[in-house]
């Protein structure tokens, strides 16, 4: 037969049985399996059969203005290459253009929205930016934003199978 898609249809429940029932705000979607992609724009601790795997936090990230050749010099930062560090609220940084791109977790906020007061989230990040690159003291930052991003309890992405009968199928983080 075919696989039926329902998108733009928010799961608001699933109940776990011998087939899967999705209730929606429309209705219910019943089916023997269903595949679950959600990945950080629904907290998985909303549905109950995947609520262990993985949290939704949001990830702050802050983009410095263009910068000069000599300072990419004193940087010694000749190629393109990004990192990330190994710390449990971790950064992660990469060369956009000309351009630094400095991200991390500096505070674990669970749920898609943004938080009502931001900027000393980002005031921290940006200290956290001059610690690591003392060069870059001065040098203005053009653009901040955050957005959700699935952590899993390995911070490695998963794929797998839940419900009593295994018919659930996921991929998150």
């Amino acid at each position: 037969s075919g696989v039926r898609l329902f998108e733009r249809t928010p799961a608001t429940k699933i109940r776990d049985r011998t087939d899967v029932d999705v209730l929606t705000p429309e209705g219910r979607v019943r089916a023997r399996k269903a595949v679950l992609g959600l990945n950080a724009y629904l907290p998985a601790s909303r549905l109950g059969v995947v609520r262990d795997r993985a949290v939704s936090l949001l990830s702050f990230i802050i983009l410095t203005e263009p910068i000069s050749d000599a300072l990419w010099k004193e940087l010694g930062w000749t190629g393109r290459e990004g990192w990330v560090d190994l710390r449990r609220l971790h950064n992660y940084v990469r060369v956009t253009g000309k351009r630094i791109l400095f991200g991390g977790r500096v505070l674990y906020h669970f749920g898609v929205e943004s938080p009502q007061r931001a900027t000393p989230i980002y005031d921290r990040l940006y200290r956290e930016l001059i610690q690591t690159f003392p060069c870059l003291e001065g040098v203005s930052i053009s653009h901040r934003w955050c957005g959700p991003v699935a952590v899993t309890w390995r911070k490695t992405p998963i794929v797998g199978r839940a419900g009593k009968t295994g018919n659930l199928y996921y991929a998150l983080g």
